[in-house]
């Protein structure tokens, strides 16, 4: 899970050769979750999350550590609104709405514009 999961992903398919394990872990990402469950929100940024939530900033929001647990704690009040939507039965469902899949995990088509 992550906030803007396409970023994360980015990083660790860059570091691949040192993390391949890590680099091939698909996502669930905050932010099309978020637009699906709660749509005209004027933008879908952390601090947009955070405050619709009630969920205080961290004095020191955008380090690593306080940005994670702050973005564990906007996830679980999407799961909690995701569990009061009869589109989300299934975790198949959060999948299909909030998936992406890690680089490594994607088909590759070799030399299909080889010249």
């Amino acid at each position: 899970m992550a906030q803007h999961a396409a970023t994360e992903a980015n990083v660790l398919h860059h570091q691949a050769e040192h993390s391949p394990t890590l680099a091939r872990t698909d996502f669930l990402d905050t932010i099309p979750l978020a637009k699906h469950l709660i749509p005209n929100l004027p933008n879908y940024k952390l601090d947009t999350l955070l405050a619709h939530f009630g969920i205080p900033q961290p004095t020191d929001r955008h380090r690593a550590p306080a940005d994670v647990d702050v973005t564990a704690k906007v996830f679980l009040r999407l799961i909690d609104a995701a569990d009061e939507d009869p589109g989300f039965a299934s975790l198949a469902a959060l999948v299909r709405a909030a998936g992406r899949t890690a680089r490594a995990n994607l088909p590759v088509q070799a030399g299909l514009f080889d010249v």
